[in-house]
């Protein structure tokens, strides 16, 4: 846990599951209890919720004007966890956890503004999912994004509605991003399905209020490690002009079936 002084503290809440109807993924219950869990995970957009009110504290609205964020996701959170953010100052921006009220870590992260690269790409080893080639690339969605498209996740996660009002919460984004990965053409042998949030990163280059825009995304990475194998994703949003608003990452793990 974090050992710095403490600029950050949020109350403690309890998250909820906005996609428990999903049948088969990891936020319902049977698949997950299947994998060892006791139960199916809030979802990581929603769990990353809790963090963002620490950055908008620390930063205010020019986060939106050239702000990043990384976080991994370390344990999961379940419906009947109390959770809350902590954050502290770090030589890079600011460093935050979202931990239990038993002080187990399940998320932690960075962020800060004016990061131009925030990722390294090493591409991935031939012999881990062979027939997912890096740089494979999916369809470009032209996408609407409304106040009531992200209701659901800012609900589940309690976040302060006010600080939506106009803008689009970075991370919608990752869900957008997940619905587009096309996994016939990412074919992901010799695990365990279903898949699980490991990470969500973002770049914002200017504001996104809420509207219309266009998503691209493609496999930037893949690899194993202990007893998961993941592969990685980066996209893109642009305006109908084609300016470039925003590049992110997300990562899903799964795991390996001969564990």
């Amino acid at each position: 846990m974090m050992t710095a002084a403490t600029i950050y503290e949020g109350d403690w809440r309890k998250l909820g599951n906005p996609s428990a109807d999903r049948k088969g993924s990891i936020h319902d219950d049977e698949p997950a209890r299947q994998l060892g869990f006791k139960g199916a995970f809030v979802p990581g957009s929603v769990v990353g919720t809790c963090a963002m009110p620490a950055i908008i504290e620390r930063y205010g609205k020019a986060w939106f004007d050239g702000g990043w964020f990384d976080m991994t996701f370390v344990s999961p959170v379940y419906t009947s966890d109390s959770v809350r953010a902590v954050a502290r100052d770090a030589d890079e921006g600011m460093a935050f956890e979202v931990v239990t009220d038993d002080d187990r870590l399940c998320c932690a992260g960075r962020a800060g503004t004016g990061y131009i690269d925030p990722w390294s790409t090493s591409g991935g080893p031939d012999d881990v999912f062979p027939d997912a080639h890096i740089g494979e690339r999916f369809e470009d969605q032209a996408i609407e994004i409304t106040r009531e498209h992200t209701a659901g996740m800012l609900g589940a996660g309690g976040d302060p509605a006010p600080l939506w009002d106009d803008l689009i919460p970075p991370l919608h984004l990752m869900a957008v991003a997940l619905q587009m990965v096309d996994w016939h053409r990412v074919p992901v042998p010799g695990t365990r399905p279903p898949g699980m949030w490991a990470r969500h990163a973002i770049k914002v280059n200017s504001p996104m209020p809420y509207g219309s825009y266009v998503m691209k995304e493609y496999l930037v990475e893949k690899g194993a490690s202990g007893r998961t194998l993941y592969v990685e994703f980066q996209f893109s949003l642009h305006r109908s002009s084609g300016e470039e608003v925003a590049v992110g990452r997300h990562k899903c793990k799964f795991i390996r079936a001969d564990v």
